[in-house]
């Protein structure tokens, strides 16, 4: 190869007509006919590029024709592993184009294996330094509000899991008295059970209730009986529960003015983590199951003083 190191303006050409010069694989295709006139800067490009790719793979011999980045054989990267080969890729395939014109000059080639070779210098990041040891410090306040938060957020689910179990108990003896398919689910209208919003007072973070809602009559007045548990995590790092059974009275569909009699209700609000919070959700969950009976009993009354009424 010659890599242009012969040629020169006025230079008389040694090479005939259709004459075929240099070695194979390194040879550019426009060499591969008659090679007096092609141009031998395009050419000697083609030939580094593969040299190039030859000396990173320790091959003997590079692939022939066009070294495309889409067959992964051909890749630069694919055989050699230096960190950076990747971008590599990208002018060895622009170099080794049957497209003369789409080839990179040898001063682009030389100018970018030059910029590959020069490691950008990494500079301090000044964004540690800039914060202040008030800004850390209010960082740091954040960051523990948020994890007190989640934690706080947590204990009051696990209060709901810790509920499942006697709800699941409960619908079982319902559905048995009632002889009405029951289940636990999510409850969504106990708006009246909910912490009142007060202006400047600590706020709920979250919350959620579950429970088991059966509904007995098909004629326009039905009854209800309800049985609930509601837990909220509130802002000054408490856990309010609320626990009850109720019936509720219907009319097409509408509740009855004083329809709801709350049978048995108890509510508890103590710090998170507090050995009073274990007690008293141990307590509420025994009186609920303990209070089922007294609820079950109401309903039937409801019913019968409906049917008396017709």
């Amino acid at each position: 190869m010659a890599l242009g190191l012969v040629d020169f303006p006025d230079k008389e050409p040694n090479t005939r007509a259709s004459e075929h010069v240099g070695s194979r694989n390194y040879t550019a295709p426009e060499l591969e006919g008659d090679a007096g006139d092609v141009l031998a800067g395009p050419a000697d490009v083609y030939s580094l590029a593969k040299t190039l790719w030859t000396l990173a793979s320790g091959k003997a011999h590079p692939p022939p024709g066009h070294l495309r980045m889409d067959t992964e054989e051909l890749r630069f990267s694919h055989i050699c592993t230096h960190q950076r080969a990747l971008s590599l890729d990208h002018l060895i395939e622009r170099s080794t184009t049957h497209s003369l014109t789409n080839r990179p000059t040898m001063e682009s080639f030389a100018s970018e294996l030059s910029a590959w070779l020069t490691q950008p210098t990494k500079t301090d990041s000044p964004t540690s330094a800039a914060l202040s040891p008030d800004h850390k410090a209010l960082f740091e306040m954040e960051r523990r509000t948020r994890l007190a938060k989640e934690q706080l957020i947590q204990s009051a689910s696990a209060i709901i899991s810790f509920f499942q179990p006697v709800l699941q108990e409960i619908a079982q003896a319902i559905q048995s008295a009632v002889l009405v398919e029951a289940h636990v689910g999510k409850v969504f209208h106990l708006e009246h059970e909910k912490l009142p919003a007060l202006f400047q007072a600590p706020q709920v973070v979250w919350s959620d209730a579950v429970g088991i809602r059966v509904t007995v009559g098909e004629d326009w007045i039905t009854h209800s009986l309800q049985t609930f548990v509601q837990v909220e995590a509130i802002e000054d790092d408490s856990i309010r529960v609320v626990a009850g059974h109720f019936v509720e009275k219907m009319a097409r569909g509408e509740r009855l003015f004083r329809g709801v009699e709350t049978m048995w209700r108890n509510e508890s609000r103590a710090p998170h983590g507090s050995a009073k919070a274990e007690n008293d959700v141990i307590q509420m969950r025994d009186e609920l199951q303990n209070n089922l009976g007294a609820a079950l009993q109401r309903l039937a009354d409801e019913i019968m003083k409906s049917k008396k009424k017709r």
